[in-house]
């Protein structure tokens, strides 16, 4: 008979090696599909069944079969072909058999009754449903996945079948919504099957991996005597087809590996012969299962090359992921009475050194010095990639040392000739050309390029020190402007307008009339900003301060301030009468004619008020200026007095930021001024509950003047003054009265000639023309103090 051309079963092949019938299953091949086709030959003849073969493992002992001869299944040829028809028609459907969604589900029948049912809060939940809910019509097939599936198949991606494993439950909220899920999209939404496929096959792996850990499933139950189903835990490889009459020995030595091909029925079959079912064992010995961490694949820890090394007493295998260690004593065969899943040689295994060596690595790893056959493909990978890297390091390192040699060889070129171009005294400010480009953090080539470009007047640097700027402050200090601008051509010294601009001196407001709130606000903010940070920094309290008054010389004539567009030089009494404000020409000729009919005056005096901190730091002791104002010493101490008024205001709203706390206001002997103090600070009597009452009561200081303003304040004349007006007093011709004694300078000369005072000294001290001389009234005082009580000879004289 002739061997068809499209034969029903492509698995069924000849092992070329041997004369055994072999039947391969291919790894994507399922049982539930061997059963079908299976199924289908066992009711038309005594071929082989699935139920009737044997996985044959590698090193596995096996029964031998006697070669079945041709004539065996001659008789049967007829049977076959009577069946051809039949299985034709079933190839139609074969397509559909292996859609992995279909093998799916046939797994999911295999589990047993007793398996886990899902729950609402498992993973595999989130596919329970309709769905239909899930869908949205107005998306394309083509972007269903992009758009919506991704992100929930997304969760399975990556997993091995062991992670997915656990996952796996039966029910609506199980492994069945998740294949009902993917159903709908692929025939109902037409996405493409192939983006399913990895979690798909992962999920039928896992089951099976599960199904393979259970109790033996059977395909179907054998239809004749003798016969046996296929047990799940059967190893997996060839299915070796037997005859029932042969006699079962062991083989010596593995199986060769088998060349597949089709099947010659016509010559291998004899009518005289006819095929039975041999039984196979239904256990298998699964062996010795190292021990490794469950995060990591046994592929990568065990030591395979170990095997090439040392002579061990096991063998390896993997299946499903799985690795199993099997003893080379192992028969791989087990008898049902003993209810042991493994034999004891396998089981022995586990007390072997090398293997707990083996296993205590693959928990802690091995040694940096260990020899590579003891590392597994993990470790030896990961070495490989070490070695790359240090590899890539000193080639790296190479190259940055050869660039950086070279780099250096370039700038002590560039330093050759930067001296070189020094030496030659091109350019005369070379330190502060290369001062300015280090501070801009400027290269040797930059600062070469600088200096030829310095040495051709190109370039001029600008940049000034601290002393630059104080010695170009000195010289127009001491010689004015056009000194300072010859030292800033000749020596490159700041000119006028940078040491204007660098001038550490804060700007002080004048003021153009009445001296008003906000510039002395403003004046204040600008004395204190430069030692705020100090005053912050000192223990918490307050600072008392002494405000100051005294009168400068100014010359008379009007100013123009660029800054405000104002015009200044005018008394503060009368400039209301004109607008101070620089419009037009026409406003310089209004001021001029209030002056000239004497409705405004020029400013004789300026009134300067200053603030000084009680303090031993002389930075914080130094009087600061809030107040300038010009006077035509006209005003009246009431006027003067609205003026010290505002100024003390003003303070008042700063004292909470600076943490100021005015104590007394301080002058000279101005009879205006005496006036206003008088109205400011001898208001009332110092109060008992205040806190300076206990140093100055009445017990402790007989004479005291306690009359005080607000907050206590108290007037404070320079006594210099008051020695000044004093001897002014006894020097007039008029003379004096005290206690109703009448003292002419006269009597006061005779008393210091009595006493033997030279007419020389007599005469300085009583010199008119020197009012202000403020030793000679000291000297004068001192002399009149120092004079005795007079006797009682001369009545006159001593009542004098």
């Amino acid at each position: 008979m002739e061997r068809p051309t499209n034969c029903e079963f492509p698995h069924l092949c000849t092992n070329t090696n041997s004369s055994h019938a072999v039947l391969s299953i291919p790894p994507t091949q399922t049982y539930p599909t061997l059963h079908a086709r299976a199924a289908d030959l066992h009711d038309s003849s005594n071929l082989p069944t699935p139920d009737s073969t044997r996985l044959a493992g590698p090193q596995s002992v096996h029964p031998s079969t006697p070669p079945i001869s041709s004539s065996a299944y001659t008789s049967h040829n007829e049977s076959l072909h009577s069946h051809t028809t039949s299985l034709s028609t079933q190839s139609a459907s074969v397509s559909e058999i292996n859609n992995p969604i279909n093998i799916l589900e046939s797994c999911i029948a295999l589990l047993p009754e007793n398996f886990p049912v899902a729950a609402p809060s498992d993973i595999l939940a989130a596919f329970s449903g309709d769905p239909a809910l899930y869908d949205d019509p107005t998306i394309a097939s083509a972007d269903l996945w992009e758009k919506i599936l991704n992100r929930k198949m997304h969760v399975f991606l990556g997993k091995s079948e062991l992670e997915l494993a656990p996952l796996v439950r039966v029910g609506e909220n199980g492994i069945s919504g998740f294949c009902r899920f993917v159903r709908y999209f692929v025939e109902q939404r037409g996405v493409n099957p192939m983006l399913f496929d990895s979690r798909v096959r992962g999920f039928t792996a896992a089951i099976q991996s599960i199904l393979a850990r259970h109790k033996p499933l059977s395909f179907a139950g054998a239809s004749k005597p003798g016969e046996q189903a296929l047990s799940m835990q059967s190893p997996p490889g060839n299915l070796v087809v037997g005859n029932a009459m042969g006699s079962h020995t062991s083989y010596s030595q593995q199986l060769p590996v088998p060349t597949n091909e089709i099947i010659d029925v016509d010559t291998l079959i004899e009518p005289s012969a006819r095929a039975t079912v041999i039984s196979v064992p239904s256990r298998y010995c699964q062996g010795y299962l190292p021990t490794f961490p469950p995060d990591k694949s046994p592929h990568m820890l065990y030591p395979f090359a170990l095997h090439d090394e040392l002579s061990l007493p096991w063998d390896y295998e993997s299946r499903n992921g799985i690795l199993r260690l099997h003893a080379q004593t192992c028969q791989y065969q087990l008898d049902d009475s003993n209810g042991m899943e493994s034999c004891l040689s396998c089981i022995k295994l586990g007390q072997e050194p090398i293997l707990k060596g083996i296993e205590l690595c693959a928990v802690e790893g091995t040694h940096e010095n260990t020899t590579l056959s003891y590392r597994g493909f993990g470790e030896l990978t990961k070495k490989f990639h070490q070695k790359n890297k240090q590899i890539n390091n000193m080639r790296l390192k190479h190259l940055n040392m050869k660039r950086k040699l070279l780099s250096c060889t370039r700038e002590l070129d560039n330093y050759k000739q930067l001296i070189l171009q020094i030496g030659h005294g091109n350019f005369t400010n070379a330190e502060k050309l290369i001062r300015i480009a280090l501070k801009n953090k400027k290269g040797i080539k930059r600062i070469l390029d600088l200096y030829k470009a310095a040495s051709q007047g190109v370039y001029h640097p600008k940049s000034f020190t601290e002393e630059e700027e104080m010695l170009a402050i000195l010289i127009w200090r001491l010689g004015g402007i056009h000194l300072a601008e010859i030292a800033h051509r000749a020596l490159g010294l700041p000119s006028m307008t940078t040491i204007q601009h660098h001038s550490t001196v804060p700007s002080i407001i004048p003021s153009y009339g009445q001296p008003s709130l906000t510039e002395i606000e403003k004046n204040i903010a600008a004395c204190f900003e430069s030692i705020l940070s100090v005053l912050q920094s000192l223990p918490a309290g307050v600072l008392q301060v002494i405000l100051m008054f005294d009168e400068i010389a100014v010359e008379k004539r009007p100013r123009w301030d660029y800054s405000t567009n104002m015009i200044m030089g005018l008394c503060r009494k009368h400039s209301h009468n004109v607008d101070l404000e620089f419009k037009t020409s026409e406003s310089m000729d209004e001021v001029f004619n209030a002056i000239d009919n004497n409705e405004v005056h020029y400013a004789s005096e300026a009134t300067v008020g200053a603030l000084s901190i009680l303090s031993n730091d002389k930075r914080l002791y130094a009087a600061r200026p809030i107040l300038v104002s010009g006077t035509c010493k006209k005003e009246n101490a009431l006027e003067h007095a609205y003026i010290l008024k505002t100024v003390l205001t003003a303070i008042n709203h700063q004292q909470t930021i600076n943490m100021l706390h005015l104590v007394s206001i301080a002058s000279d002997g101005e009879t205006k001024r005496g006036g206003a103090l008088a109205l400011l600070t001898c208001k009332k009597e110092l109060a008992l509950n205040s806190p300076i009452y206990e140093y100055l009561s009445p017990c402790t200081l007989r004479f005291m003047n306690f009359l005080v303003g607000d907050n206590d304040i108290t007037a404070d004349k320079d006594y210099k003054h008051v020695f000044k007006r004093l001897r002014n007093l006894f020097i007039r011709l008029c003379g004096v009265s005290i206690l109703d004694v009448h003292i002419t300078p006269t009597m006061i000369q005779s008393h210091l000639r009595s006493e033997g005072h030279s007419e020389a000294h007599i005469h300085e001290l009583f010199k008119p023309n020197d009012k202000q001389n403020v030793e000679l009234a000291y000297k004068l005082l001192k002399d009149i103090w120092s004079l005795p009580e007079v006797s009682s000879e001369k009545p006159g004289f001593a009542h004098a």
